[in-house]
């Protein structure tokens, strides 16, 4: 599953849907999927597991409730 994300990759643009084309053709099966989360927590997630942090579903599901809280840094350091 390929999630693209950023403003070039609209579904139903011309840069999507040969994107897609490409990626179908060179990985078939390949499915694209809308991102579960903005690119700043996918960023957040990369680093985590680049540091060894498994990415559990309990933890995945607690980044989620935090994002729609709207949890920001400051708060999440403020609770230590």
């Amino acid at each position: 599953e390929v999630a693209p994300i950023g403003g070039m990759f609209r579904p139903h643009t011309v840069l999507y849907e040969s994107f897609a084309r490409v990626l179908r053709r060179q990985v078939p099966g390949c499915r694209l999927i809308k991102p579960i989360f903005e690119p700043a927590v996918g960023a957040v997630l990369l680093a985590l597991k680049e540091a060894g942090v498994e990415l559990t579903d309990l933890l995945l599901e607690r980044i989620g409730r935090s994002v729609e809280n709207g949890v920001s840094a400051t708060r999440l350091e403020n609770d230590g």
